[in-house]
């Protein structure tokens, strides 16, 4: 009665067999999924405890084959559009590991490999989490949301990491190789990414084809990125303050938008200074006043 007595042993056993390199009896699977029902019961902070030290380890892969046990896997996440078929999922998992062991490897700086080391929350080491979230994308659950906040309660930062890796497009990073070399221009497009820049970049980099984006670029990116950014942020040439008094605006769209328009104009190498930052705003208010569309600005700030 082991397994009903307490059903999150069904996902201990399956992270025993993937941290410890065992293999189930025959008759013990059969226990398991006796009491796979039960799994719905445990609270979600246990399951996703379990599901953090399977997916962190180095043995994933094999841990998820075992997920598939019939009635688990949609327990856990909610059903899929492949029904019981565990390819899509594992395929995208295996692609990352591997991409992941190859940016290690390729990269002479050590850099990259320093940040798979980085601790996570919800117990989840980074190459855990990268992990889940390729195998999501694989998977395709009904309700991601549900799932990040009710069924795995995830953490806020999780959870919104998660939304952003799972719709990520690998050809996005190709926009890397016209940047221009600037270091601001780099670590700014990398911020734009969304709310974990080096997560996003180490994704992208491990789906990315080989070859496409050569690895000393990623690498020069993310230290780019990591050596500019002041408690999760690229500071601005000018900050919302600052473009509100030179173009007498209140906090709303418009400044969003003043403060947006210098920031891609910086990565396009277009501006580099906070006067060139001034310049191309006074611009910008003017073209819209002509049109009756901005705001006025004080000529005394120019």
């Amino acid at each position: 009665s082991s397994f009903s007595d307490d059903p999150l042993r069904v996902l201990r056993g399956i992270r025993l067999v993937t941290t410890l390199g065992y293999h189930l009896e025959d008759q013990t699977l059969q226990l398991m999924r006796q009491a796979v029902e039960k799994v719905s019961q445990v609270a979600p902070e246990r399951v996703r405890t379990e599901l953090a030290l399977i997916f962190s380890s180095a043995q994933g892969h094999y841990g998820l084959k075992l997920l598939f046990t019939p009635g688990l896997i949609e327990t856990i996440f909610g059903p899929s559009p492949f029904g019981l078929n565990l390819t899509p999922g594992l395929v995208e998992t295996v692609n990352l590991e591997n991409g992941l062991v190859r940016l290690s490897q390729e990269d002479t700086s050590g850099g990259i490999g320093n940040l798979f080391a980085a601790e996570f929350e919800d117990g989840f080491s980074r190459v855990g989490f990268l992990k889940l979230c390729a195998f999501l994308r694989g998977y395709q659950p009904q309700d991601l949301e549900a799932l990040s906040n009710k069924q795995l309660r995830l953490s806020r930062s999780n959870a919104r990491s998660l939304a952003c890796l799972y719709q990520l497009e690998p050809d996005l990073l190709l926009s890397l190789t016209t940047l221009p070399d600037r270091q601001r221009s780099r670590a700014l497009w990398a911020e734009g990414l969304g709310p974990s820049p080096v997560d996003c970049l180490l994704f992208l980099g491990a789906l990315v084809h080989p070859g496409k984006v050569k690895v000393e670029l990623l690498a020069q990116v993310l230290a780019d990125y990591l050596s500019l950014s002041a408690q999760g942020r690229i500071p601005d040439l000018l900050d919302g303050r600052q473009v509100a008094k030179l173009l007498v605006i209140p906090p709303g769209p418009m400044l969003g938008a003043a403060l947006e328009n210098v920031r891609q104009q910086e990565i396009l190498g277009q501006i580099s200074t906070d006067k060139d930052a001034r310049n191309l705003l006074l611009k910008w208010a003017n073209k819209n006043v002509d049109k009756g569309q901005g705001p006025p600005y004080n000529p005394d700030l120019n």
